[in-house]
């Protein structure tokens, strides 16, 4: 796992890179940016990404905790095995989302539960 920033993660969506795998980020801000199809897998991230745009984006075999996605356009994004607890998506665009093998406090969240946990 390689400590990054937020910064970094600017940087290399806008030099064309949308794949970032093992990286670790914690207390990041990528609000209001446009991330669409960017892909992250294996991190582990601590980031506000309120009201940023990732549409068709992927959050796999990571860990969002404390992520907020408040307003974020999330529309046919996808969430797979990832731990959630702490994670915010008030307000958020959810259309054609995948949510799928998320843990939450011990607890296997799958797509059906979603709503609910968006809800809270």
């Amino acid at each position: 796992m390689t400590d990054k920033t937020a910064e970094f993660i600017k940087e290399s969506y806008k030099s064309g890179q949308r794949k970032f795998v093992d990286i670790d980020i914690e207390d990041g801000d990528l609000s209001n940016e446009n991330l669409e199809g960017i892909i992250f897998d294996h991190c582990i991230l601590s980031i506000s990404f309120r009201g940023t745009n990732l549409r068709n984006s992927k959050f796999l075999n990571g860990n969002i905790k404390t992520c907020d996605f408040e307003g974020a356009d999330l529309t046919n994004a996808e969430f797979r095995n990832l731990a959630v607890e702490s994670t915010i998506f008030k307000n958020a665009t959810t259309e054609g989302i995948i949510f799928e093998d998320n843990g939450y406090f011990g607890y296997n969240l799958t797509q059906k539960d979603f709503i609910k946990f968006k809800e809270d």
